[in-house]
């Protein structure tokens, strides 16, 4: 049960989130829409330009465990020495 204190939360995240949702939706239709009629890319080209575009996300995805994996060599680097 929502108390009236968190209604107005909850409504700006329902708001936020279709907004989020219809923005994303407009920015994939208007770059389509470029990239084909105006730029004459075909969905190869599109493909490695959304490739390229996901990169800076994985990128990001793999800092925590790379930081954990680091953490965990210089732990067992001072038990060993």
């Amino acid at each position: 049960m929502v108390t009236n204190e968190q209604r107005p939360m909850l409504r700006f995240l329902i708001v936020q989130t279709a907004a989020s949702v219809v923005g994303l939706q407009c920015r994939m239709i208007l770059f389509n829409n470029f990239a084909v009629e105006i730029a004459g890319l075909d969905v190869p080209q599109i493909g490695i330009i959304d490739s390229v575009r996901e990169i800076p996300g994985f990128l990001a995805q793999l800092r925590r465990p790379l930081g954990i994996v680091s953490y965990l060599s210089r732990l067992t680097g001072r038990i060993k020495g």
